[in-house]
Formats: C-alpha cells, sequence, structure tokens
C-alpha cells in the first residue's frame, strides 16, 4: 500500500510538473516576439521583444554588421517605449504594433531618427538580404522609329531605371530614364542636352523581351520591341550600423578580369570612405553614409563603358569618375591610349567642347556658363558614334555632357582607337 501511495504521488509530481513547464513554455512563447524588417528602407534588421508585466526588453540587429543593441523599458497595449541599455547617453525605441506589423522609431543619442518597419515571424534572423536583389543590367535590340536600336538598362533602385538608346539610322544615343514596376516601364527619352524627345511605355515578356509605346515629340505613336541580348546580375558591398553606413554596387560580367579590376577600384574606395566617416564620426553627433554606384552607357564586344558616381553625406557633394575597359587588352582605358599626341588632342577636344557648349546653352544662363567653364571635362564615356565628355554632377544642374563624334578624331586617333572605335 505505501509503495502504490508512493507510486501515485511520484505520478502526480511527475504530471504537475509537466503541466507547470508546459504553461512556462507557452508563457515564454507567447511573450517573446520575433520580427524581421528594414530601417529607413535600407538595411536588414531583426527585433526580438521580450514582454513583461514589470520591465520588457528588446534587441535590434543590424544584420549586415551584426551589431546587436539591446533595450529595456515598457510595452503595454501593443505600444512599446524602450531605452537602451548599458549606455549613458541613451538611444530610444518606440512604436507600435497592429495585426502582425511593428511600425517605430529608432531615436538616437543625438536625436536623428530612423523609421523601422517589420513583420512578425517565428525565429530569429540572422541572415540578411542580397543588398544587390533586384538590380540587374541587360542589352537588348530592335528597331524604333525606322532605325535599328540597342537598348541598355539597369535596375540600381527598387522602383529606377536608367541606360542609354543607340538609334543607328541617326547614329546617336540617347539618356533614358524612368519607373519599372513589376514587368511595366515608363521611360523618357532625352538628348545630351537633356531636351526630352520621346517616350517608351511597354514591358517585359514571357521571354524577358520588351514591347514598347513610342511616343517623339510631336506625340506620335508607334509601336517597338526589343530582344533581350545580354543580362547581368549586379555585385554589392555593405556595412552599416547606428553611427555609419556605406554600400556600393556594381555589374558584374561574364569576364573575370573586368570583374576583379572593378572591384579593386571599389575595394580601395570603401577602404578609404571607411577611414574618413569613422574620422568624422570622432569629431561628430550626426549619422554618417557614403554610397557608390554604377552606370553603364555602353557593352560591346570590344569594350565597356560607363561612371561611378560616389556620394558621402558630410560634404554632400557627387563625384564622377569614368569606368572605360577594353576586353581584348584587360585594361582600363585611358585618352593615352587612343590617341597618338593625348595633350595636343585634349587641348583641341576642350577648344571643340567649349564652343559647342556655347552655342548650346550659354545664351541666357550665366551661372551655368560660370560652372561649366571652371569644369576640366576630365570624365568621359565611350559610345558607338563618338566620346562624351562629362562634367561632375551638380544638383542644379545635374551633369552637361557634349559628344565628340569619331569622325571628327580619326586623324587624332591611334591603331588601338581607331580599331576599337572605327573598326579600323
Amino acid at each position: 500500500m505505501r509503495s502504490l501511495l508512493l507510486l501515485s504521488f511520484l505520478f502526480s509530481f511527475v504530471v504537475a510538473r509537466a503541466s507547470i513547464l508546459s504553461l512556462m513554455i507557452s508563457d515564454s512563447t507567447e511573450n517573446t516576439l520575433y520580427f524581421k524588417g528594414r530601417m529607413d528602407d535600407l538595411n536588414d534588421i531583426a527585433i526580438v521583444i521580450k514582454k513583461d508585466s514589470v520591465l520588457s526588453v528588446a534587441t535590434i540587429t543590424i544584420l549586415r554588421s551584426g551589431v546587436m543593441t539591446s533595450f529595456e523599458g515598457t510595452f503595454q497595449k501593443n505600444k512599446f517605449l524602450f531605452k537602451e541599455k548599458n549606455n549613458a547617453a541613451k538611444s530610444t525605441f518606440l512604436g507600435k504594433l497592429k495585426e502582425g506589423e511593428l511600425d517605430g522609431q529608432w531615436i538616437f543619442e543625438n536625436q536623428n531618427s530612423s523609421r523601422i518597419i517589420a513583420r512578425k515571424t517565428n525565429k530569429i534572423w540572422t541572415i540578411p538580404s542580397n543588398c544587390a536583389d533586384n538590380k540587374w543590367l541587360k542589352t537588348f535590340r530592335g528597331a524604333l522609329n525606322y532605325s535599328e536600336a540597342i537598348l541598355t538598362i539597369q535596375k540600381l533602385a527598387e522602383n529606377k531605371i536608367s541606360g542609354s538608346l543607340y538609334l543607328e539610322k541617326e547614329n546617336r544615343t540617347y539618356r533614358i530614364s524612368g519607373d519599372i514596376d513589376l514587368e511595366k516601364m515608363n521611360l523618357t527619352i532625352k538628348d545630351n542636352i537633356g531636351n526630352t524627345i520621346g517616350r517608351l511605355d511597354g514591358s517585359f515578356n514571357m521571354h524577358n523581351n520588351l514591347k514598347f509605346k513610342f511616343w517623339n515629340e510631336k506625340q506620335n505613336e508607334s509601336y517597338a520591341v526589343f530582344e533581350q541580348t545580354r543580362h547581368f546580375q549586379y555585385g554589392c558591398i555593405e556595412f552599416v550600423d547606428k553611427n555609419i553606413s556605406y554600400d556600393a554596387t556594381y555589374p558584374k560580367l561574364q569576364h573575370e578580369k573586368f570583374n576583379i579590376w572593378l572591384e579593386n577600384n571599389i575595394q580601395n574606395w570603401l577602404i578609404d570612405t571607411r577611414k574618413r566617416l569613422l574620422e568624422i564620426k570622432s569629431g561628430s553627433n550626426n549619422t554618417q553614409s557614403a554610397q557608390s554606384w554604377c552606370e553603364i552607357n555602353t557593352i560591346s564586344d570590344g569594350f565597356i563603358s560607363g561612371i561611378i558616381t560616389n556620394y558621402d553625406s558630410e560634404s554632400n557633394n557627387y563625384q564622377t569618375n569614368s569606368i572605360n575597359y577594353t576586353f581584348k587588352k584587360s585594361k582600363s582605358i585611358l585618352l593615352k591610349d587612343i590617341f597618338l599626341n593625348e595633350p595636343k588632342a585634349n587641348s583641341e577636344i576642350m577648344e571643340i567642347i567649349q564652343k559647342g557648349l556655347k552655342s548650346q546653352i550659354y545664351q541666357e544662363d550665366k551661372e551655368l556658363k560660370e560652372w561649366v567653364s571652371k569644369e576640366n571635362f576630365e570624365n568621359f564615356v565611350f559610345q558607338k558614334e563618338g566620346i562624351l565628355f562629362l562634367t561632375n554632377f551638380n544638383p542644379i544642374y545635374n551633369r552637361i555632357s557634349y559628344l565628340v563624334p569619331y569622325n571628327t578624331l580619326e586623324d587624332k586617333l591611334n591603331s588601338f582607337g581607331k580599331e576599337l572605335f572605327i573598326g579600323k
């Protein structure tokens, strides 16, 4: 009988202990919330909130850098207010939950803030998304306005398209810019000065080709179909914590030597930028950021040409650098590589540019004239029909460019330049 009572007691104890443990686990699970989202729609973050009636705690982890910040505070009726732990200055994390979505704000010690949007999940997230996701470079061939045409476009932001359109009949390249929504695109066609000469509205079909409606400057409508000829993904390098952030995006081709050359240039910029941002941060309360991105203007069997734009928040300046690379020689292309006498050619080209721009844009805008006169047009891209010389970026005037056709430069080109651009 005693053994039976003891066995019954032990069984009751085990069942009770299991029930309590089950309740504890259930309570712990219900009181721990996991989220994955974005900070300022730029940086992937993971959030964990452990609710408690007295003192709740939370963590925000910036997935790209792995930097975690801990908070403590209150969580009541799906609203929360947390103060940073172990930090005398203390940043603040506040917001609310609604239908599984967290809408919050991270206010830093210097009173700068970041918007946080996150969705509820069932686990802790540790892997960030690739910052090059959904970024690409494509080329197409088709016909437009009774002319054979080559379209080069890239998607560098969530819904933005940029690139170029070359019309063989005119032997002229135009600038392309616009928006993309899923598979649909609305693109504007402009000349080198910025005048709008037409519009393309269309979408990808199941074969990744493009079908457009085309309107010219007189609003005459026609149709165009482009067949995809090349597709390249973009690479990306990114770092972010709550004090500094920087990222660089660039195309990755099926050409290993070009990829190595470009990535080395990007890495050098990142090293210098990180060092500079940290030095600025040590003497400033502001969050520092920098971005670098590549835009390709022309890609052929012989070369690739475009520009890199670098930007940093401290100076609020945009710096332009050319990308010009020959696949045959596996090296960058400088002006001295294509001209017989580079100094003389440069001097004559500058005279052509200043004379040409004066007749095009100088008539009324004195400030524009003064700014352009100080530019040395050291940046350039190679197009099908000539060399496009560019200013740096200006927040008012954007970039001013001027095209010097190859046929006016033929007597100045060396054998490599003629082979590359004229086919001789």
